[in-house]
């Protein structure tokens, strides 16, 4: 076990530097709104330094492979922000060496087990499918025009995987161990420092609540996707994010609170489609709440759509140069461009996706034409106790509290409960029409108990604050109980899992283009490029021998 000291301490490292480097991007651009972190606590400012980074690494692809270069010229203005947010500057400001020190404490702590623990999970199917192979791409060449042509999941254009592109290897340490550990630890620490705060009868409210409510799901998702480069890890920590910033801006008000939110939901966007109905339903939320509570017209609206439309614009950019389409697979959205991917692909594509998620076990036209999948579907998925049944009758129950603690429905509670209810129903309601599928779900339903408890441990009349306050706290340790017994800390194997390296045979197109192909089964994992388990006779080179221009299928 001591051969495998070396990685786990590397893995505990990075995951700590990055968190922090996060972290500081995003206290950076607080300071600079004149917004503090709130609560003193990190992790919403690391998502939205993260969603700052999102969009930096998507524009360089552009031009340049990505590597662990691009670090370099961020890291002094992290590390300003890591001052600034920890009072270290400007001059005149009390080091918070305290809250340092317990932050780096904490953060060590987690990492003792999850980094061990890292090196032992198995290696999830979309990693050999499509993750390493999109990854490769991006840190050989800038994005290729028409490189769904050669696969088409190639171009689902994750601005995730431009982040996990970016990461570093070491001896015994590969992409798929970093990348969903930074950000895990970021909600563990929120998750940890609000408990204690509401436990000491000083917590921050609403955005507390919602830390420790949705907490336990966050030890499922560290068991679930620490060792692999999945975009569903990213897309709910964003999601907390948006949870967190929506619930800051209710109570505060405040416009740089209101353009960091809009911020995180279009970098939600960028790493998965799925979060388009949280996301837009968060900002509808909070731009109604500015035009209708605080009375603000469109005077300064333009400036905070400033960062959403620079994400959006620069993703839907290379979703174009991936696929020929701003969003794929949006068949109508294809625009005239000669790698642009046959559109009967991209709706057999994205007929699958939604075909899967309801059942798949039949082809997409057995499925979709009629609802017969829906019996099996509703019962498979209550079956699913931690991450729909319990969090439903949590929040069911939650509701019911509301209404006999609270006072008349609709004139004693008041509109930020409603409000903070509507991001998670749409949410659960563009899932089941568009890709209900189990794993697509990852955290719905524990947000809409987060909402729910949140408000009743908030504003409930049963008890003083102070006494629904650690209430809350015991709730949630209580649901961390059935978590922790299914997650197998520690691991004694003899060997630790290596991506697998697969077996491929040579492909000649029409064109004379050579493909490696998996000799058996559908996924490349690490091959050479260009790798695709669907060859394609008709797939080309838009530059012939010249990888970096592309690829196409239409006609010469």
């Amino acid at each position: 076990m001591l051969a495998h000291l070396q990685p786990s301490l590397l893995i505990a490292a990075s995951w700590i530097i990055l968190a922090l480097f996060f972290t500081g991007l995003g206290a950076l651009v607080r300071a600079l709104l004149k917004r503090p972190s709130p609560g003193g606590a990190p992790s919403l400012a690391c998502v939205e330094g993260f969603s700052l980074f999102l969009l930096l690494a998507q524009a360089v692809n552009l031009w340049l492979p990505l590597r662990y270069y691009l670090y370099a010229p961020l890291a002094p203005l992290a590390l300003w922000g890591l001052g600034v947010h920890y009072g270290f500057w400007p001059r005149g400001r009390r080091p918070a060496w305290g809250t340092l020190a317990g932050d780096l404490a904490l953060l060590a702590a987690f990492c003792l087990p999850l980094s061990k623990w890292v090196l032992y999970q198995g290696i999830p199917y979309d990693d050999g499918l499509y993750h390493l192979q999109t990854i490769r791409w991006l840190r050989s060449y800038p994005l290729p025009p028409g490189l769904g042509n050669l696969h088409g999941r190639l171009a689902f254009n994750s601005a995730y995987l431009c982040y996990a592109a970016t990461l570093w290897e070491l001896p015994g340490l590969a992409l798929r161990h970093l990348a969903n550990g930074p950000l895990t630890l970021a909600l563990l620490l929120e998750a940890t420092k609000s408990l204690g705060r509401l436990g000491r009868g000083a917590g921050n409210g609403v955005p507390d609540l919602l830390a420790v409510f949705i907490s336990p799901y966050v030890v499922r998702l560290a068991a679930t996707y620490l060792n692999n480069v999945s975009a569903d890890a990213g897309v709910f920590i964003l999601s907390v994010g948006a949870l967190w910033g929506l619930a800051e801006y209710l109570q505060q008000g405040e416009e740089a609170d209101l353009g960091l939110l809009l911020g995180v939901c279009a970098a939600g966007v960028t790493v998965k489609l799925s979060f388009v109905g949280l996301g837009a339903a968060i900002a509808l939320v909070a731009l109604t709440w500015r035009a209708w509570k605080l009375r603000r017209g469109a005077r300064g609206l333009l400036a905070l759509l400033i960062a959403p439309a620079l994400l959006l614009g620069v993703w839907m950019a290379r979703s174009v140069i991936a696929s020929g389409y701003l969003v794929y697979p949006v068949a109508w959205t294809g625009l005239p461009v000669d790698w642009r991917i046959p559109r009967d692909l991209v709706v057999e594509e994205a007929n699958w996706v939604r075909s899967w998620a309801r059942s798949a076990e039949a082809h997409w036209s057995v499925v979709l034409s009629n609802w017969d999948w829906l019996g099996p579907w509703l019962k498979r998925t209550l079956a699913d106790r931690f991450d729909v049944t319990w969090p439903l009758g949590l929040a069911a129950a939650s509701g019911v509290g509301v209404g006999l603690f609270y006072g008349r429905w609709g004139k004693a509670v008041r509109l930020p409960f409603w409000t903070s209810l509507i991001a998670p129903g749409v949410n659960i309601l563009y899932w089941f029409v568009t890709a209900p599928g189990a794993r697509f779900c990852r955290g719905l339903f524990w947000f809409l108990f987060a909402a729910v408890g949140a408000w009743l441990f908030e504003e409930g009349r049963w008890a003083t604050r102070e006494v629904r306050h650690r209430a809350a706290v015991l709730l949630a340790l209580l649901l961390w109980m059935p978590t922790l017994r299914d997650v197998p800390f520690y691991y004694n194997p003899n060997v630790l899992p290596q991506t697998p390296a697969v077996a491929t045979e040579h492909f000649m197109t029409d064109s004379g283009l050579v493909l490696y192909v998996p000799a058996t089964g559908n996924q490349c994992w690490d091959s050479p490029l260009p790798c695709t388990p669907y060859p394609n006779a008709a797939l080309r080179l838009r530059r012939p021998g010249d990888l970096r221009g592309g690829f196409t299928a239409a006609s010469p």
